[in-house]
Parts: structure tokens; sequence; C-alpha cells
């Protein structure tokens, strides 16, 4: 792979994602696409209007945004999801920043594409660019500097397993301590269905229901509250 070429792959990515970034910012404004985006913000009553310009306000909001703040807008998953987001990112940050500095240089400084090219017969076989020297086959066989990949690969595994387990433990508090509260969430106990067989004779809708769940849930199933008119939730999301 030449470097141009990677440069030029690494440009698009980032000019496509600027794009998408801009068109995100762009929506999120909207009056309209506010129900679409802020839908928890608007059922819990909280101000969804933006007054700063700048369209990468929310980047910074988001950024200061506590765990905390997380669940309780947005919830349990979300919150888990951006936690194994940071640290798949700190797994890249740690290894990158260990190995590129050291692996690299001793990649450059060996010249096992070039003692190939000169031992071998045709030397229109093989080519190699400046690219390939940062790679582990320009270091020679038997060379002192494979160690350098191997003490690599274990700090690389190292710091993969630590994160994670760390990482593990912290969500399983997250949850712990969710499930352990005494704030009962609508969330918990909301079951949407549909397609649901008509109402047998001498029998009401809540009782037909409640009859299903018990036969299903014995031990555990206490009653039901049945909404089957949610228009007052989408005039609600929709106001």
């Amino acid at each position: 792979m030449e470097i141009a070429s990677l440069l030029t792959s690494l440009g698009t990515s980032f000019l496509i994602f600027l794009v998408l970034l801009l068109a995100f910012s762009w929506l999120s404004k909207m009056q309209v696409n506010r129900v679409i985006y802020f839908p928890n913000k608007i059922v819990k009553g909280l101000d969804v209007s933006t007054k700063s310009c700048n369209p990468f306000a929310w980047i910074v909001e988001a950024w200061q945004a506590t765990e905390d703040e997380i669940i309780s807008l947005a919830g349990l998953d979300a919150a888990v999801y951006l936690i194994f987001i940071t640290t798949a990112l700190l797994i890249m940050v740690l290894s990158a920043g260990v190995c590129l500095p050291v692996l690299l240089p001793l990649s450059k400084t060996d010249e096992n594409y070039k003692l190939t090219l000169e031992q071998a017969k045709n030397k229109t076989a093989a080519s190699y660019d400046d690219f390939d020297k940062f790679a582990m086959g320009n270091i020679q066989k038997t060379s002192n500097r494979l160690w350098g990949f191997a003490v690599a690969a274990y700090w690389v595994s190292f710091v993969t397993y630590f994160l994670l387990w760390k990482t593990y433990n912290h969500v399983l508090q997250l949850r712990t301590r969710e499930q352990a509260s005494l704030e009962s969430k609508p969330e918990q106990f909301v079951v949407l269905v549909r397609d649901i067989p008509p109402v047998p004779v001498g029998k009401t809708r809540k009782e037909q229901v409640d009859s299903f769940f018990r036969r299903l849930y014995p031990e555990t199933f206490e009653t039901s509250l049945i909404v089957t008119d949610i228009s007052e939730v989408f005039c609600r999301l929709w106001a």
C-alpha cells in the first residue's frame, strides 16, 4: 500500500464523517425533528431548545454529560454502549502509544526487504515501497528486533484483558445499582403487544390479559394496566 493511497482513504473518510456530522447538527435543530432526536427530554418536560448558534454545541454537551445524566435521559443501555466505546478507544490509545514509537523505528531501520531484492535473481519478481518498511516483514529472520513485537503483543493483550475486566465490573455495578433502586420506571413494566385474540364472552379485556399472564407467571404477576389509546402520548410528543 502506498502512503498517498492511505492518506487519500483517510481524507475521504474524514470528509464523509464531517458531512454526516453537519447534517446531523442541522437536522437536530429543526423544530419538526425534535421529537425524533429528543423524545425522552420531551416526555420528561425538559427544554430542548438550542440557544447557541454553534452547530457543534451538542458535542460539548454530550462530552460534559455525566454517567447519571445519560442513564436518566437515555437509559442504562445507552450508558453501557458509551462505556464500551470509551473502553475500545482507550485500548487503541494505550496500545498505539506504546507500540508505535517502539515498533515503527525497529521496522524502518532494518533492511530485510532490501537484502531480499539484492539476493533475488529476478528483481522484478517482488517490489516493496516505503510503506512496507514499517511492517514486521522488513525485519530479518532470527533478529533480536522480533522480541519487540513479541513484547508488544503481550502488552496489547494485557491492556485489552485488563480494561475489559475493569469495564465489565463497572457495568455490572451499574446494573446492580439500577436493579436495586427503589424507583420504579415505566419501561421496566411496559409490554407492547398487538393481534390480541377477541375477548371471550363474559370477560373484559383486562380479565383476559390478567388470566393469560397469570398462567405464564403464577408466582410473580400481580395486576395489569391496559392502555389501548395512545393518542395522548403522541400529542405530548408532537406538541
